[in-house]
């Protein structure tokens, strides 16, 4: 067995190390998402989590239909939006319809599926550039336990699933520069591009990937390019690869002019001022250094990253990988620009920028480094690298339960309590599955109307747009909106709805009542 995980390129049994790894992942993942993965959207940005639950649920509603995203909100026509690429709602909508149920369990297991796979992935690279699969396996781990994708790696965004694409697709471009015939070479390359180029097109962030392995080729090694792999390959692929991300945007663009809106937001929110740049920066500071990697992670970065400057000396800034981490580091940098102030509360933009040049460069790191020779240095190095992975793992799971375990008072998991019965209670009622209902006060567009089952509009606080609950907005949408009901949760009807708008209860006549929610008809004048 030692063989077989000290030096990955000799071993004759390739295939045991990453079963093994993968058999680790999958113990992990059962420890950790242990009552978990069969929840509905909740706690952390369940506002986006139901978002794209309910465009998986909506293709397996609509007959699977990849070219017409929709959700259960009617805030655009028919309910159909612009949601990028999304193949991994598409995926959890087939499973969904191969089983027969309707079960957030198997978008999670999507998400969860392929980060794993991502993570074979990275461990792969590392193994092949460093001939070490322990190192494969500790870079794999090092991404896997960072607290926030340890989140979001069991979720519904897929921020995760882009990820993952892009590690594979950096493992098949690392085999593509590898001394090989132009042949494979050249196989290689085209799966890294169309690997980069499926993550671009789910997230949009990562097509600077794309355009770093295009500048490797370009500017890091343009003489071995022509003439390992041909010119008019490198041409071929990557002009597909961006027109194929073209295309996607422009479909995307036309699916939010033909239906009146999207769901998602799909244009730059730059800083308009310094101040706000520090606010910021601030915030992120604050909330999300910890989270994008624990303290433990940092320092194990820091100390890794100072071995090697030291052991590399100037041979360090002569790698052409380097400069390609560079530049993806800059562009980052630059996404931070261009969305800067939606990274103070959505920690998700980090897994889309910042996490994969750490996980990278701590790759990199991983694989440059030499373990030193003498017997105590190295007996000293191993005690710190277990103690830091000990209070890596802590740190993590701390986490998870923090943000799983909410205060009472989070309204993502009062709306998703108070609404989890109700399809049947509507059932029940007579209310048809083809009932447009209006939701005054729930949390998120679409969680409430996905667990009702029924299609409509919700009624929000704090939303500056025609969908926030002000005296004027209440009464134009009872006045003007085709809905069939309205539902309101007792918990907050009183404070929330009648409190902004007294003259609530003349224009609405009960239905009924089941201690958590109220069914209302409209009082037409």
């Amino acid at each position: 067995m030692n063989c077989w995980l000290s030096d990955g390129r000799g071993a004759k049994r390739r295939w045991v190390a990453p079963a093994l790894l993968l058999g680790l992942l999958l113990a992990l993942s059962a420890w950790l998402y242990t009552g978990f993965m069969g929840l509905y959207p909740s706690f952390n940005h369940a506002w986006a989590q139901a978002d794209w639950l309910a465009i998986a649920l909506q293709f397996r509603a609509r007959g699977y239909d990849f070219f017409h995203p929709a959700t259960f909100n009617l805030l655009t026509t028919d309910g159909v939006t612009g949601a990028g690429f999304p193949l991994p709602a598409y995926v959890a909508a087939l499973l969904m319809g191969l089983v027969g149920r309707d079960a957030p369990a198997l978008m999670r297991g999507v998400t969860l599926a392929a980060s794993l796979g991502g993570l074979l992935a990275l461990f792969g690279l590392v193994r092949r550039a460093s001939g070490s699969a322990w190192k494969g396996v500790a870079a794999a781990l090092f991404a896997f336990f960072s607290p926030i994708y340890l989140f979001y790696q069991a979720n519904f965004l897929p921020s995760v699933p882009a990820f993952a694409a892009v590690l594979v697709g950096y493992y098949c471009f690392f085999r593509a520069l590898e001394p090989v015939s132009p042949g494979p070479a050249r196989r290689w390359l085209a799966a890294a591009v169309a690997w980069l180029a499926l993550a671009a097109a789910m997230r949009t962030p990562f097509a600077l990937p794309l355009l770093c392995t295009l500048g490797h080729l370009v500017v890091l090694r343009s003489k071995r390019t022509g003439a390992e792999l041909g010119w008019r390959a490198v041409v071929a692929l990557y002009g597909v690869a961006f027109l194929f991300l073209a295309a996607s945007f422009l479909y995307n663009e036309h699916l939010s002019r033909v239906y009146h809106g999207s769901m998602f937001l799909a244009r730059p929110r730059a800083f308009t001022s310094w101040a706000e740049f520090v606010s910021v920066t601030q915030t992120m500071r604050e909330y999300w250094l910890w989270n994008i990697l624990s303290k433990p992670q940092w320092l194990l970065m820091l100390l890794l990253g100072g071995a090697v400057v030291v052991q590399q000396g100037r041979r360090l800034w002569r790698s052409e990988w380097l400069g390609h981490w560079l530049a993806l580091a800059a562009g980052a940098v630059a996404y931070y620009g261009l969305m800067g102030p939606l990274f103070a509360i959505h920690d998700y933009y980090l897994l889309d920028s910042f996490f994969l040049p750490l996980v990278l460069g701590f790759a990199g790191c991983l694989a440059a480094w030499r373990a030193p020779a003498a017997r105590v240095a190295r007996l000293a190095t191993a005690a710190v690298v277990l103690l830091l992975s000990g209070a890596t793992v802590w740190k993590a799971q701390a986490e998870q339960c923090r943000r799983t375990t909410p205060p009472p008072t989070d309204k993502s998991v009062l709306t998703r309590d108070n609404f989890l019965p109700s399809a049947h209670w509507l059932d029940s009622l007579g209310v048809p599955r083809t009932a447009r209902l209006l939701v005054l006060d729930a949390y998120s567009y679409n969680l409430p109307l996905l667990l009702a089952q029924r299609r409509g509009w919700t009624m929000l606080q704090n939303r500056n747009s025609p969908e926030n609950l002000t005296p004027e907005n209440l009464a134009r949408a009872l006045r003007t909106l085709p809905a069939d009901y309205v539902v309101t949760q007792n918990a907050t009807f009183e404070q929330e709805v009648v409190r902004v708008y007294s003259a609530i209860r003349q224009r609405l006549e009960l239905v009924a009542d089941n201690g958590h929610l109220s069914l209302w008809r409209i009082r037409r004048p």
